[in-house]
């Protein structure tokens, strides 16, 4: 039975954004009559049907990639007419560049049909990424310096995904019959856009992980019979922040490499790693296709008495629904589990020796996404209920003021009447 280790890995509670988002739950609604088996599409960043003056500027690098993507700068825009057979569910996903060095997301707009079709299409995030500049700390038998971060402009391609981590799946567009108007805004930095994809509705919604085990058992997918392949966590390839940076844990010493007073970088997390959509991205070199079990060796001590989660994505998909709520549990030292081993994401199965997930032979890349997890919709529910609360109060003190009369009557029910 061949298994991959992580060792050690430091596991934060997640930041909820105390904005309160106006419910994308509720746009779902009127998506029951629509299309969700509709084609796929892809649609090039050039031609555009319409864009501003600075998204039609050429782009200096002059290779072919280069000369086919639409260069993007703060408060540019293209449009793009979208021409669907009938009404059709898409997630939107966009193949981009970042232009610019900043340790902040970059943000776009989604319109469709001069329209943000839900509160979230006015700032939608996505990620950049950097890796260790060089790894010369590995070398130094003292105090080891923290390695330089250096930001990674490749070609990446992302989902439209809720920045606030309240809805774990991507976003769903809602495609009239006919044409439709996409319009992409980009709020802060500088990018080069290739194209958009449109993915149907059907194709974004993740099996089960029965289901996920049956097609891959099915297609002939074995066990995979090897040694175990271990890798030390600081050793990530990206992470989605220059925070993210390999870190030093000396409450152990089984922690790879030790030293009870130097400070070794053998860990990486921590409190950098809690806010919604932050990951860390691993490359695991496997001998033959099959089924591996992951372990992970973490800490998690931020969260007494609850969970920290992640989502987990396979060469960049999240293989089943269970790999998008993956929780480890608090104690006050290091733990090690097989990722699915005894989580409650399972519903309670009696799995004790973890999720088996298929990796091609050779080189794969393995996420770990910090994500709210089922207390997404509970967290929603409780932000949407506040504020709720917040507009009712401040509208009764309007007419009351902050210490009413107690012999007046004030008329509440007639004058507000949605308190009844």
């Amino acid at each position: 039975m061949c298994k991959i280790v992580f060792i050690l890995l430091f596991l934060s509670s997640v930041t909820a954004v105390s904005a309160a988002p106006e419910a994308y739950v509720k746009t779902t609604e009127q998506f029951r009559q629509a299309q969700r088996d509709a084609p796929a599409a892809v649609i090039p960043a050039v031609p555009y049907a319409a864009a501003s003056a600075s998204a039609a500027a050429p782009i200096e690098d002059s290779t072919e990639q280069m000369r086919e993507a639409l260069y993007m700068e703060e408060g540019g825009y293209a449009e793009y007419k979208v021409t669907v057979p009938e009404d059709s569910l898409y997630s939107l996903a966009l193949r981009y560049r970042p232009l610019d060095s900043s340790s902040g997301r970059l943000l776009c707009a989604i319109r469709l049909n001069g329209e943000f079709p839900f509160k979230e299409a006015r700032e939608l995030a996505f990620p950049r990424f950097w890796k260790d500049a060089d790894r010369k700390y590995k070398t130094i038998k003292g105090n080891q310096p923290f390695p330089a971060q250096e930001e990674i402009t490749d070609w990446t391609t992302a989902a439209c995904t809720d920045p606030l981590g309240y809805t774990p799946e991507a976003f769903l567009f809602r495609f009239k019959q006919g044409e439709n108007t996409l319009r992409i805004s980009l709020l802060s930095g500088k990018m080069a856009l290739e194209s958009v994809s449109l993915v149907p509705a059907s194709a974004s919604q993740l099996p089960s992980y029965a289901e996920y085990l049956h097609t891959a058992k099915a297609a002939g997918a074995a066990e995979a019979a090897c040694e175990p392949v271990k890798i030390q966590a600081e050793d990530a390839i990206l992470k989605s922040s220059p925070s993210l940076y390999p870190i030093n844990d000396r409450t152990s010493p089984l922690s790879e490499p030790y030293h009870p007073s130097n400070i070794t970088l053998n860990c990486i997390g921590g409190a950098a790693w809690k806010e919604p959509g932050a990951q860390i991205i691993w490359e695991v070199t496997v001998p033959e296709d099959g089924l591996y079990r992951i372990g992970v060796r973490f800490k998690q001590t931020a969260m007494r008495g609850l969970y920290a989660t992640r989502l987990l994505r396979i060469n960049g998909e999240t293989p089943f629904k269970e790999a998008s709520d993956l929780r480890f549990e608090h104690a006050t030292g290091f733990q090690f589990q097989y990722l699915g081993a005894g989580s409650a994401a399972e519903g309670k199965t009696d799995n004790k020796e973890g999720f088996l997930f298929y990796l091609k032979k050779g080189a794969n890349r393995i996420s770990l996404e910090t994500s709210l997890g089922a207390l997404g919709p509970i967290l929603y529910d409780l932000e949407d209920t506040t504020r709720r609360l917040n507009d009712m109060y401040r509208q009764i003190i309007a007419i009351t003021g902050v210490t009413p009369n107690k012999y007046l009557d004030y008329q509440l029910f007639y004058r507000l009447p949605h308190l009844r």
